[in-house]
């Protein structure tokens, strides 16, 4: 597993860079911190989707085309 998403976040997490990726305005932001949307979440914690089907480096352009799924997993 090289991505997840975060669903009721619209976020993802690439685990190979360390980095989140969301969308803001117009563009893919990437970033090291979390994103604004997830600034109070525990993402330990939190509900993620697998994105099981890309592990590429060109991740925002993949997303520019196409809106991965995956299988859903809750952390307790």
């Amino acid at each position: 597993m090289r991505y997840v998403y975060y669903q009721d976040y619209d976020v993802y997490y690439d685990y190979q860079r360390q980095v989140y990726i969301s969308f803001g305005g117009r563009n893919w932001n990437v970033s090291a911190g979390l994103p604004v949307a997830m600034r109070h979440v525990d993402v330990h914690h939190a509900t993620y989707v697998e994105v099981d089907e890309y592990y590429d480096d060109d991740f925002n352009t993949y997303l520019d085309t196409s809106r991965p799924g995956g299988r859903v997993y809750v952390r307790r």
